[in-house]
């Protein structure tokens, strides 16, 4: 009976466990306006410029979590490696942080996922040099992990940077997003 008992408490903690770490780090990408049926055709962008609005602004205050030029670096970086930076090209992006939220290095390791998400979301629009919007969508990223590991800001920050990059390079080109 023992036996069966720890077997129980095993298998309840390893599904546990399995189910948070399926749950701890998410992401999608949603389209704002389907009216511009952007397909991208080979365009190169010559400009990346990130901004925060007044609500990102605001819940960044009295953190310092958000590096703005890492996040940017990461984004170019994306970029570069599918060719897609031309300094001669007409089209630019912009994207808009509008949602961000970090964890105390703290909480997310006494408290990992209970402390809630580290995340990012933001607009990203593809625009031509008078301004015009030629595509847009909005990309969220989050991470949940906690512990020694995942409360280690570095690395929770450079992976929402990674991801959002990554989703946003993958939406331009039209991949498929997981």
């Amino acid at each position: 009976r023992s036996k069966m008992k720890v077997k129980n408490v095993f298998a309840l903690g390893t599904m546990l466990i399995c189910v948070m770490l399926l749950t701890s780090c998410a992401s999608s990408v949603k389209r704002t306006d389907d009216i511009y049926n952007f397909k991208y055709a080979g365009q190169k962008f010559n400009k990346v410029s990130i901004s925060l609005n007044s609500e990102a602004q605001e819940k960044l205050k009295d953190n310092s979590s958000f590096n703005a030029d890492k996040f940017s670096e990461a984004v170019k970086k994306q970029l570069n490696d599918k060719a897609l930076l031309f300094a001669g090209s007409q089209d630019l992006i912009d994207i808009v942080i509008t949602n961000i939220r970090t964890r105390s290095t703290a909480s997310a390791m006494l408290l990992g996922f209970m402390a809630g998400d580290d995340r990012i979301e933001g607009d990203v629009l593809i625009k031509n040099t008078d301004g015009k919007i030629l595509n847009s969508f909005t990309v969220s990223a989050s991470y949940a992990l906690g512990g020694f590991v995942g409360g280690i800001e570095d690395v929770r920050m450079n992976w929402l940077y990674d991801k959002f990059a990554e989703l946003t390079v993958k939406n331009i080109v039209g991949e498929k997003t997981d």
